[in-house]
């Protein structure tokens, strides 16, 4: 079980039957690493598209690394799976790029045919990565507020009253002026309420900021832009 399940003296050794073995396990653990990260990730409109490519990466490795064999261009070929990829997870966050890392592992063992190993291997990332999401979720679900003020507005009185309202934490992450500094664009890092009315809280800024923009965003789609 946990010796390769491919003949390991020839690369042209390659039977289907092997071949389907290792790609079958490869979706079978896509799969289930896909429905892990999609039950972290509920309410997320990139939990579904992401999901397929968890499902789908694994099995794609296999294949390649499967095809190249047991010689000195699988390192090769191994160097270029990792480049030609492009990390776009990394836009949604470090935990994104860990299931990335988690697919491919477990597409190169089962491509090398270490079936058994990359299932067991699979499995226990799994449960520690669903583990550690549990124990150490942040509680908050955070958004980027983004106000334009005119420069002679005291925003911390003006504002600070209106976002503590709606909000049980909040901070300033950021001032840059703006229109040859006639105007503050003020960045907060918010969480709201539960319940909290997000266009009410908007409507009440803008009798404070005299009706200029004000913008609302999910934090993790902010930072990933």
């Amino acid at each position: 079980m946990f010796e390769s399940i491919f003949n390991s003296e020839s690369s042209a050794t390659l039977t289907l039957g092997s071949a389907l073995v290792a790609l079958l396990a490869a979706v079978v653990m896509g799969v289930g690493l896909s429905f892990c990260y999609t039950q972290l990730n509920k309410g997320k409109i990139t939990a579904k598209s992401f999901g397929v490519t968890l499902v789908v990466l694994p099995a794609v490795i296999t294949i390649i690394v499967a095809l190249v064999g047991n010689n000195v261009a699988r390192a090769f070929s191994i160097a270029g799976i990792f480049s030609i990829i492009r990390f776009r997870s990394m836009q949604q966050g470090p935990k994104e790029l860990a299931f990335v890392l988690l697919s491919m592992a477990i597409g190169l063992g089962c491509g090398m045919g270490f079936v058994g190993y990359a299932v067991i291997f699979g499995v226990v990332l799994v449960a520690v990565t669903m583990g550690a999401e549990l124990v150490f979720r942040d509680k908050h679900e955070y958004k980027i507020l983004k106000i334009f003020i005119p420069e002679s507005l005291d925003y911390g009185n003006a504002l600070g009253g209106v976002i503590q309202k709606y909000a049980s934490e909040y901070s300033l992450t950021e001032v840059k002026t703006a229109d040859l500094g006639s105007l503050y664009k003020l960045t907060y890092k918010v969480a709201l309420l539960s319940g909290a009315d997000e266009k009410e809280m908007i409507d009440e800024l803008r009798t404070k900021n005299g009706n200029l923009t004000i913008s609302l965003t999910n934090y993790y789609e902010e930072i990933g832009r």
